[in-house]
């Protein structure tokens, strides 16, 4: 797979999110992406299905704020999670622990 673009990587959530993965879980999640292709993202997981939407959601349980690039290179596996945390890459607000499962719910091609 080429690299994607944040529209892209963002739409294919919907279509690679593995619902057996999330399991009951119901969450939404605010990605608050800096830099080119910046810009907001909500990702609403419920009844075993993934929605994505451009834009915010005034009560997210999880907000993560990165790069574009970063977010990028979380989801394509070359951008460990606990160091992109740990080195202020990536900032969360709200369920951390669902921070650290999210990338779980999806098998991205390639």
């Amino acid at each position: 797979m080429n690299e994607p673009t944040i529209e892209q990587l963002m739409k294919l959530l919907e279509e690679s999110f593995v619902p057996e993965a999330a399991g009951d879980t119901r969450a939404v999640v605010l990605f608050h992406l800096t830099g080119e292709e910046g810009g907001e993202w909500t990702v609403r997981i419920a009844d075993q299905q993934c929605i994505v939407e451009k834009g915010t959601d005034i009560q997210p349980d999880l907000r993560l704020d990165a790069s574009a690039q970063d977010i990028i290179d979380l989801f394509m596996g070359r951008l460990n999670p606990m160091k992109a945390f740990f080195s202020g890459r990536l900032k969360m607000q709200g369920d951390q622990r669902l921070a650290f499962q999210l990338a779980s719910f999806f098998r991205l091609p390639g």
